[in-house]
């Protein structure tokens, strides 16, 4: 057997008790690290805690302000075929483990209308390769929907999934997320799907991501959309990526409260059972607007914490508000770092391109600092009594104002002084 971890300890030894020994890790501090510590013998793997940049359709389309909700651009709304528009067969047997057929050479819409409804969620019993599913263009050149075409139907309820604050249909619960793709493994798939099902019915909204990845992407390329042609073909081809089939076998009454959206790369919604209490405004024509908004603010300047690469495909662009050096746009930039000296907090960002911004768009430099420095250069001589405005340092070892590299000017003005 493994040796027993042995857990360190903190003891207390009080004057006129008996000595106290508890854990160490019960006093431990609440900063977590971002994954979890490694823990022998655990009964589950550690699950990361970072930060994951996925967009959320729910938190977007009820977001109050626009700062961060850039990821929205590239998606538009997504309509999908009916079942009919596609020629496509598949086989339907009993389970992944079971392989009696239950039905053979049956078209989409025959499998939608006799076999798909609430409670029974249709799945692919055998994958592709990860590097295959990840390639829409190698998915149809090696034909890969004909030989595997094999797919059947697990009921609801079949994984015991803890659920916390159960709803009774007044209003929406807290938002869970399913993530799913074509290259999902078979067990992970049917799991995703009951769980679907159960946060659905009980009250939650779920949202719903299915991703195509793709080759790996340049930053220019992740800011643009993906191909439009890919997922109206994957959804001819693998019927159980398909946004109707998931919602017709969730339980009965489940609706869109975010119609399907895509970028090329993605598609995601949400869905949930209907509710009493929702606010006035559809969630579909809010994600648009809070769209429209980013756009809006991007063009008057006015869109903080923008991706580097956007920044500066928009400098090049002519818009003189942004720059790669910092993520915020021009007048805020200079509220916070032109002012200089030790009580101005630098970001990392700031930090690493603070040199570059001097020589170039000068964000991180006051207009009154950009102007004495110009006048220096001229041989601008102050008054008695110096700069007195924010932005200009002074020399308080000499009585004449001196600014880093005009060393002459401050001590030409420190003698008129005189």
């Amino acid at each position: 057997m493994p040796p027993t971890a042995r857990i360190s300890s903190v003891e207390f030894r009080p004057l006129l008790l008996p000595p106290i020994r508890i854990p160490f890790r019960a006093i431990r501090t609440l900063c977590r690290p971002q994954c979890a510590s490694r823990v022998l013998h655990a009964a589950h793997p550690p699950q990361c805690l970072g930060q994951h940049r996925a967009l959320h359709l729910y938190k977007t389309a009820k977001a109050k302000t626009v700062l961060g909700q850039h990821k929205v651009l590239t998606f538009s709304q997504y309509s999908i075929l009916p079942p009919s528009a596609s020629e496509h067969t598949v086989n339907l047997v009993k389970s992944d483990t079971d392989a009696t057929v239950v039905a053979e050479n049956i078209s989409l819409q025959k499998l939608y209308e006799d076999h798909v409804k609430p409670g029974h969620m249709l799945y692919i019993t055998q994958q592709p390769k990860k590097v295959t599913a990840e390639r829409y263009d190698k998915l149809k050149d090696e034909k890969v929907p004909d030989e595997f075409k094999t797919y059947a139907i697990v009921r609801d309820h079949k994984h015991q999934v803890p659920i916390k604050n159960k709803q009774n249909g007044d209003q929406y619960g807290g938002l869970k997320c399913i993530m799913i793709n074509l290259s999902s493994p078979t067990p992970y798939y049917k799991l995703s799907l009951d769980r679907a099902y159960q946060f659905v019915e009980a009250g939650s909204p779920v949202e719903v991501r299915t991703r195509l990845k793709g080759a790996k992407l340049t930053k220019t390329e992740r800011l643009q959309p993906g191909d439009p042609e890919a997922w109206p073909w994957m959804h001819k081809h693998f019927p159980h990526l398909r946004p109707d089939f998931i919602l017709k076998a969730m339980p009965e009454g489940t609706v869109y409260i975010v119609n399907p959206v895509s970028d090329g790369r993605i598609v995601q919604w949400v869905m949930s059972l209907p509710v009493k209490k929702k606010g006035p405004i559809d969630l579909t024509t809010r994600l648009l607007r809070v769209q429209e908004s980013v756009k809006k603010s991007i063009t008057q300047g006015q869109q903080g914490q923008l991706p580097r690469t956007m920044r500066q495909q928009l400098a090049e662009s002519g818009l003189t508000d942004y720059s790669p050096n910092t993520g915020m746009p021009k007048t805020q930039a200079r509220e916070k770092f032109g002012r200089g000296g030790e009580h101005v907090t630098w970001g990392s960002e700031e930090k690493k391109k603070r040199v570059n911004d001097e020589a170039g768009s000068k964000f991180l430099v006051s207009p009154y600092t950009e102007t004495l420095n110009r006048k220096l250069g001229e041989g601008f001589k102050f008054k008695k009594g110096g700069p007195a405005r924010w932005g200009a340092p002074v020399n308080t070892k000499r009585r004449g104002t001196q600014l880093p590299g005009s060393s002459e000017a401050g001590s030409e003005a420190g003698e008129n002084r005189d």
